[in-house]
């Protein structure tokens, strides 16, 4: 019998418990051996609404399928890796302060550093191994709703805001929809641990979802177009998800999945480096794809689109001081730059249609001060919207937080981790939280509505 959590919501997380054989949270503070047996590194690998560490949302591979699937790694690793001294990112800074003449360099040593795990990713999914390689992902993200989608099995992706005409023109059908695949390095993997396995996936401690120096996450977004449909994506990568096949709008509509094919459009790489970045603690990168761009594949022609270690506090013009744009970067990836043209990506939904048709998109958001909104509960919301652009309560959006220091007031920040809020929001609704459900609903308009003209 197959249970979605709007099944566990009814029953609530007693019911989860008792059906997996664990203690519950609220009657204890330490599980009991056999209970961190089953939650810890042998637990998984399958798939179902009961299992924090599912792989996936249970969607039926095709008879026959023999292709490659996902695999939570949640070994996570209890002590952070020693360093190995000074990283390369940090030395292509030159020994000055990260900005406008050593950003881009910082960003291409960055991709350096993780080539040799992450380039089978990019440019092979059939190769890729992330327990081997030692990357990681979290757990609650995995299990499917009427207001999640859940990682669908074969790369453990989930839809992203998808575009129509409107932000690219030149598109040939009438919209793209993208999906996202994130990854947690060893040394983020250890904060996995503390939030998630002390005691065990029922009972997390948020205060705990504090990134050691070192920590990367990196998120893979691929597109359901082509270079046949959109010129951009000529020569990228492909690779294969099972999904309902998306709508203009409905990235998830109530229809069988297929496998459909996916190109490589987007790479985030997001590094904990409080010597770079001491205001925020981190330093958001991407890569996008340029077909144009030297190498024999995908993976050498993904350029830096650009760099951000804060949130320009008070500027809401384009005079940024604490984010840098490649001038080189393909045309396509720099329309989704976001207010006042800070760091945004094509995947990363950051603008929104203006108030005419013909109008140019409106920067309203951008990478990190999105991320600036993971907190628990999650009572900020991702963009400042309604607010009034440049508005005091619009810049609290854009403000230079330190990682342990939440957006609103009395919460817990999560250090600039939204898969960990969402993880989170997912628990929450599993155990029956009203409103994180209604949390969770709403989390799911707003990536039905971005990126279109017909919702405001």
């Amino acid at each position: 019998m197959k249970l979605f959590v709007g099944t566990l919501v009814v029953a609530g997380l007693a019911g989860v418990l008792a059906l997996t054989g664990c203690t519950s949270p609220s009657v204890a503070t330490q599980a009991p051996a056999a209970t961190q047996a089953a939650v810890g590194k042998n637990a998984a690998d399958l798939s179902g609404a009961l299992n924090p560490y599912a792989d996936n949302n249970g969607d039926v591979l095709p008879p026959g399928y023999a292709g490659p699937r996902y695999r939570l790694n949640h070994a996570y690793p209890v002590s952070v890796p020693p360093a190995p001294g000074e990283p390369a990112w940090r030395e292509a800074l030159g020994g000055k302060p990260i900005g406008k003449y050593n950003a881009i360099p910082y960003v291409q040593a960055l991709k350096t550093a993780i080539a040799g795990d992450v380039r089978n990713l990019i440019d092979d999914y059939t190769k890729w191994d992330p327990i081997a390689a030692g990357w990681y992902d979290q757990p609650w993200i995995a299990i499917k709703s009427e207001n999640w989608p859940g990682r669908e099995p074969v790369q453990g992706s989930y839809p992203g805001p998808g575009f129509d005409k409107t932000t690219y023109p030149d598109l040939k059908v009438d919209f793209m929809q993208d999906y996202a695949i994130v990854y947690y390095n060893k040394t983020a993997a250890v904060t996995l641990h503390e939030l998630w396995q002390k005691p065990n996936p029922y009972a997390p401690q948020p205060a705990g979802a504090q990134f050691a120096e070192g920590s990367m996450i990196i998120k893979l977004a691929v597109t359901t177009v082509s270079g046949k449909d959109w010129a951009p994506m000529q020569g990228t990568s492909r690779s294969t998800i099972f999904v309902p096949p998306p709508t203009a709008s409905n990235p998830s509509p109530a229809v069988p999945p297929q496998l459909i094919p996916v190109y490589t459009l987007q790479m985030d790489i997001i590094v904990k480096d409080a010597a770079t970045a001491p205001k925020t603690g981190w330093v958001f990168s991407t890569l996008v794809y340029d077909k144009d761009a030297a190498g024999a594949t995908t993976w050498d022609k993904m350029v830096p689109l650009g760099a951000a270690w804060g949130n320009d506090p008070g500027v809401n013009d384009n005079n940024l001081n604490e984010t840098v744009v490649n001038p080189v970067a393909p045309a396509y990836s720099k329309i989704t730059l976001g207010w006042g043209g800070r760091l945004s990506g094509p995947n990363d939904a950051a603008t929104q249609p203006g108030p005419n048709p013909g109008d140019p998109l409106q920067g309203i958001s951008s990478c990190m001060s999105c991320h600036g909104a993971a907190e628990y509960q999650a009572l900020a919301g991702l963009v400042p919207l309604p607010n009034a652009p440049g508005s005091a309560a619009w810049n609290e959006w854009f403000q230079d937080r330190a990682g342990n220091v939440p957006q609103t007031s009395g919460q817990t920040a999560l250090d600039y981790d939204l898969v960990t809020r969402q993880a989170l929001i997912n628990w929450d609704a599993a155990r029956g939280s009203a409103p994180a459900k209604e949390r969770a609903a709403r989390q799911l308009q707003l990536l039905r509505s971005r990126g279109k003209r017909t919702v405001r």
